[in-house]
């Protein structure tokens, strides 16, 4: 559950208030007796400063965030969008950083390989997500989610091997019937 202060600051927000949010969120951060409600305030202070249109001031208040709290994952997930949003090479580092902090989480995983291929990192995108693809459990929407990737990436082969899976798993899937028969249509295969 979100502080009274956090919440206060998100309705300030929502009423247009924006100078007065960010004076909130940074008296918050600065009166925080516990990190986790520092990082939060100032992960929220950048997002509501995003959200107005402010991108320097949300980026500067990310920066700052980062520097107290450099093994957040939320906040490295939070530079990722913002600074892939204006192809700021800097959100492949994010990208990176969020990898080597998610342990493993196909979630952040999967957001930051979609990142680094926004980016144009295809190689790097397909090697972060490959652990994912190899992963004999994955789940269904993950494979789709997978092979749209790998299919990004100009992988077709891995992108077939997904949807096949996938359809393996729920043969009347539509995500995986529509992206295995797109695959197929573009080699000229017919189905019916």
């Amino acid at each position: 559950p979100e502080s009274e202060a956090l919440q206060h600051a998100r309705n300030l927000f929502a009423q247009g208030l924006y100078d007065e949010a960010s004076a909130a969120l940074t008296a918050a951060a600065r009166d925080a007796a516990a990190p986790a409600l520092r990082r939060d305030a100032l992960a929220l202070h950048g997002e509501l400063l995003w959200q107005s249109g402010r991108h320097h001031e949300a980026l500067t208040a990310l920066d700052a965030a980062l520097a107290r709290d450099p093994d957040s994952a939320a906040l490295h997930c939070l530079a990722m969008v913002f600074r892939g949003e204006h192809h700021d090479p800097r959100a492949a580092d994010h990208a990176r950083a969020l990898v080597a902090l998610s342990d493993g989480d196909p979630g952040p995983t999967l957001r930051a390989a979609r990142a680094l291929l926004a980016l144009g990192l295809d190689d790097e995108a397909r090697r972060v997500a490959a652990p994912l693809r190899d992963d004999a459990a994955a789940p269904v929407p993950q494979l789709l989610d997978l092979a749209a990737l790998y299919e990004g990436a100009g992988d077709y082969a891995s992108a077939d091997a997904l949807y096949a899976r996938a359809l393996a798993l729920e043969p009347a899937n539509p995500g995986a019937l529509l992206g295995a028969g797109t695959l197929g249509a573009w080699r000229g295969e017919a189905h019916t």
